[in-house]
């Protein structure tokens, strides 16, 4: 018999009251990428968002988390971040491009 347990709900109720390690634990459990994603970046763990975007593959997801991050940081913290993992780099200037970000490519 398999449980299923939905460790984003339980992240969000553990960040909710204050728990933020247990939520990072939590939302480490949590299989689906679909769900993981959308919760870290509304508490703004865009390094673990990115890093489980990478994982995953999906363009779009990939792109959707470096909307998000360039939205609401700093283009050297996005930099930062993202040449940190492989292939991040061609992705944030395949981004920048579609975006026409001049700022972001270097």
């Amino acid at each position: 018999m398999r449980l299923a347990i939905d460790f984003t709900s339980l992240a969000k109720t553990a960040d909710a009251n204050g728990r933020k390690e247990i939520a990072n634990y939590l939302i480490g459990l949590e299989k689906s990428i679909v769900k993981k994603i959308p919760f870290l970046l509304e508490i703004k763990q865009y390094e673990q968002a990115f890093v489980f975007a990478m994982e995953g593959g999906d363009p779009n997801t990939i792109n959707k988390v470096l909307q998000e991050m360039t939205d609401n940081s700093q283009n050297d913290f996005v930099i930062g971040v993202v040449t940190q993992y492989p292939h991040g780099k061609r992705m944030l200037r395949n981004f920048a491009r579609a975006n026409e970000d001049k700022d972001l490519i270097r």
